[in-house]
């Protein structure tokens, strides 16, 4: 190993240590005292809210500086009233977190006129519970393929969990990437007795 390959590295090393230290305390000066406000799509009760009080009450200890917390629920409109105040009216300041469903950027891609964000200038940061989707249809459909639903002349039933949920956005994705007949059929999720729940939450700071 020679001497000018060592001198390099501990000049690299110098300075992502300089870069973690200045980093974190930018952040203590910056979060001390302060307060994150968590703005949820649901109401109080549901699954949405439950992750967010979670978070909520353990994340300002592995924040530097250690900011307190609020939870506030904002439901409506199948999430999107949330999504459209975290974009435009939280102050970009990173005090502000949005929890909502991720299913919000499906109607961003699709054009829902309700939407008043761009999906790609939010800053995510991540899901605590991801999902995995699956399409299933019955033998009584007569669909054995992909090819035979394209070509089926009557539209097929999907049931959704309501507006705003992965159930009704990936199927109305399906109908307008593929071409496929597709009837989404919404169901209000209080019928179930549960709530679907899928974490997206993002952070205005980054916009």
């Amino acid at each position: 190993m020679s001497a000018r390959f060592l001198q390099r590295f501990k000049f690299l090393a110098g300075a992502v240590f300089a870069f973690v230290v200045a980093s974190t305390v930018h952040g203590q000066e910056f979060y001390k005292g302060k307060t994150l406000v968590f703005i949820v799509g649901t109401a109080p009760g549901g699954g949405f809210d439950t992750y967010s009080r979670i978070t909520a009450r353990h994340i300002g200890k592995h924040i530097p500086g250690n900011p307190s917390t609020i939870v506030q629920n904002m439901p409506g409109a199948g999430n999107l009233i949330a999504a459209n105040y975290v974009y435009n009216k939280a102050e970009p300041d990173g005090l502000t977190v949005g929890h909502f469903s991720g299913s919000m950027i499906f109607k961003h891609i699709l054009g829902d006129q309700g939407v008043m964000f761009d999906g790609k200038k939010f800053g995510w940061l991540g899901t605590p519970a991801p999902e995995r989707h699956t399409c299933v249809l019955t033998e009584k459909t007569g669909i054995r393929n992909l090819e035979e639903w394209s070509a089926a002349k009557r539209p097929v039933k999907l049931g959704s969990l309501g507006p705003g949920n992965a159930t009704s956005a990936l199927p109305q994705l399906l109908r307008a990437v593929l071409g496929l007949p597709i009837n989404v059929v919404e169901v209000p999720i209080e019928v179930f007795g549960f709530v679907s729940q899928r974490f997206s939450i993002s952070l205005s700071a980054f916009r």
